[in-house]
């Protein structure tokens, strides 16, 4: 990763993860908690699937290779999160300023469709249930604006859309 990404908090593919303390936390004890145990339990499960069938070629043997691909997949997505995770504290930004925790009121400048949001760290959380990730393109055109303020969110299909800020608190 080269080093200007990993100040700006991205990994080699632009994506940065902006997490709280906390969330970090629970993370790197999930991350933790695989390695160890997740590991073992797998290791534990091949040997006793081999020692009722016909080595490798048996059926829990390939469940168990299934489960410990999965397992492996999880622990690198959370590595790379821990590597690439970037930690802001919710009370950085000012009054009246979207950071993370602000719950946000904006309008569609193009539907004049009005939505609430409340601004999370990180990326897991679906905006369906009135929440925004910091993350994701909506969430990082928000980042440090005021109400009033209108902001283009960049979409990954390369279109844009626009958002007027209508209201910024931190309740």
């Amino acid at each position: 990763m080269d080093t200007a990404a990993a100040d700006r908090g991205n990994n080699a593919n632009g994506k940065r993860f902006i997490l709280s303390a906390e969330a970090l936390e629970a993370i790197t004890a999930e991350l933790d908690e695989l390695r160890s145990t997740g590991r073992s339990e797998i290791a534990q499960r091949m040997r006793e699937a081999r020692s009722f069938g016909d080595g490798v070629e048996s059926g829990e043997s390939f469940a168990v290779s299934a489960d410990a691909s999965l397992l492996e997949a999880r622990i690198a997505r959370l590595e790379e999160l821990v590597a690439n995770a970037r930690v802001v504290d919710s009370g950085v930004r000012g009054r009246g300023t979207v950071g993370v925790g602000s719950r946000v009121r904006v309008k569609d400048a193009a539907t004049g469709r009005v939505a609430d949001y409340r601004v999370v760290p990180f990326d897991g959380t679906a905006l369906s249930n009135g929440t925004v990730s910091v993350s994701s393109p909506v969430g990082q055109a928000l980042m440090g604006a005021r109400a009033g303020d209108l902001v283009r969110v960049e979409l990954p299909s390369g279109r844009h859309n626009t958002l007027r800020v209508l209201a910024v608190s931190r309740r």
